[in-house]
């Protein structure tokens, strides 16, 4: 059976990520973090008070694909 990181654990992962000026997709959190829950970990970090901006990648057609997170330069 395959283990996760725990929620705090991968909270600690992301937030040192974002502070070190990446930027991150669920897409990556899932490969490096075994995160499968990126926007609730995000939103744990807002309520912790960090300033964190999500960008979404929009094709031409105009339809949202994936969400990119990224520290706002302030924190």
């Amino acid at each position: 059976m395959r283990r996760f990181p725990s929620t705090q654990l991968q909270r600690d992962m992301i937030l040192s990520a974002l502070l070190a000026g990446k930027t991150i997709t669920a897409s990556m959190a899932r490969q490096q973090w075994g995160c499968y829950r990126l926007a609730n970990r995000v939103r744990d970090l807002r309520k912790a008070g960090y300033k964190i901006l999500v960008e979404m990648s929009i094709d031409a057609e105009g339809n949202a694909h994936e969400a990119r997170y990224r520290l706002h330069e302030g924190n």
